[in-house]
């Protein structure tokens, strides 16, 4: 099949406004910064964190360590790269975790969870919010 002339053009105009709409949008947010992670035991009520580790398997390890110390049986719950994190506690019984790309957004999520979860959701607090990054 061959095509005309017109064709053609209109062919190659769109094939440039699509380049230079990528252009301007720029590369999405894939996160290229540091990473951290939040490990919590399985039983009892430790956990620990890490944030602005080179390497996702170092921010694992440091948070892992940081758990361990009040607890041995503790995972990996959460890794990110470019986010906040909050941590919300309940009494001894009851930890959650929430993430966003904002400050607000991680503290309401994690509170968010901890009310819906907790056996006394009036005693949830927020024990604290980091980032790595630049979120």
């Amino acid at each position: 099949m061959k095509l005309s002339a017109p064709t053609l053009l209109k062919q190659a105009a769109y094939t440039l406004l699509a380049g230079a709409l990528v252009s301007i949008a720029g590369p999405a947010r894939a996160g290229s910064g540091p990473w951290g992670a939040i490990a919590v035991a399985t039983h009892g009520n430790g956990y620990g964190y890490s944030v602005n580790w080179p390497t996702r398997q170092g921010a694992e390890a440091a948070a892992l360590s940081e758990c361990r110390g009040s607890n041995s049986s503790c995972t990996i719950r959460y890794w990110f790269r470019d986010e906040y994190i909050a941590i919300v506690r309940s009494g001894s019984d009851y930890i959650s975790w929430g993430w966003s790309p904002s400050y607000g957004g991680a503290r309401a999520r994690a509170l968010d969870k901890c009310r819906q979860q907790a056996s006394d959701p009036g005693d949830c607090h927020v024990e604290l919010v980091k980032a790595t990054g630049n979120p």
